[in-house]
């Protein structure tokens, strides 16, 4: 045989090697079913939330091995609880209004700024959770799912009382009754204790959020109100005299029980 040279060799070896070839799926085989067998849906409790009590068959053992081999699974409950609670913490959530997702929608997911959680107004292709700790497993759902709800003030910037109706509503019976403190918008605030709109929209915040606990009143709904009834006083208020004037309010809709905090920019000195 005639021996050949070193470029040669290369190019037969090279020529020989054909690139793969892509393997079309049809637009049939796609809507085709899955062979593998349909695994059950989790339910919903009565409340809302999850019932993660009953486990597959597929995931017990999987749910076995967290609770004995995660280091913070298998930790006391009653600690685990402290660690939650600090973990959820003096959280600010600010809620916005929300478009309608399209085609077109970008994704665009809520955002943590010094501290404090903050819904984006941008379009959004999906529903996203502020709240990701209960999105870890199973176990940490059954603890956590309400919690940060519960120790969380959720602030309403927009002067929109169909925000705080629309925020309400995409929330299950357990999440409206964990939410234990607001801070309204100042138009929403006036809707919410002025008698000329409270009895035709029915924006008593107990019945919106039946656990809430502390109502706090923002500088902005404070001049909202000096605004607003000014003119029918007897007399110039201070700044004291116009919160218990709200104070008084507040309590004639919502009840004594209720806390009502003023915000430290909310009063003069």
């Amino acid at each position: 045989m005639a021996p050949t040279t070193r470029a040669a060799s290369a190019k037969a070896k090279t020529a020989n090697v054909l690139p793969a070839k892509a393997t079309k799926i049809s637009k049939k085989d796609r809507l085709k079913p899955s062979s593998h067998p349909a695994r059950p849906k989790i339910k919903l409790l009565s409340n809302g939330l999850l019932d993660v009590a009953n486990v597959s068959d597929h995931l017990k053992e999987n749910v076995r091995c967290n609770s004995v081999s995660s280091p913070l699974l298998r930790l006391p409950g009653e600690l685990r609880n402290k660690i939650w609670y600090y973990a959820a913490e003096d959280t600010e959530v600010y809620v916005t209004f929300h478009k309608k997702p399209t085609s077109k929608s970008r994704h665009r997911p809520a955002e943590v700024i010094n501290g404090e959680v903050r819904q984006n107004g941008h379009h959004t292709t999906i529903d996203q959770s502020i709240f990701c700790l209960p999105q870890v497993c199973r176990q940490v759902y059954a603890e956590t799912a309400t919690l940060a709800y519960a120790r969380s003030k959720f602030t309403f910037p927009a002067d929109c009382y169909q925000t705080l109706c629309g925020f309400s509503s995409h929330l299950n019976t357990a999440q409206r009754k964990s939410i234990a403190c607001v801070q309204p918008g100042s138009c929403t605030f006036e809707i919410y204790y002025s008698e000329r709109y409270g009895h035709y929209y029915g924006c008593e915040f107990r019945y919106l959020f039946p656990g809430l606990r502390t109502m706090i009143v923002s500088q902005g709904a404070m001049g909202q109100v000096k605004a607003m009834n000014r003119y029918h006083m007897d007399r110039e208020l201070r700044d004291h005299e116009w919160q218990e004037w709200i104070l008084t309010k507040i309590w004639e809709i919502d009840g004594v029980h209720l806390k009502v905090e003023f915000s430290p920019e909310a009063s003069t000195p």
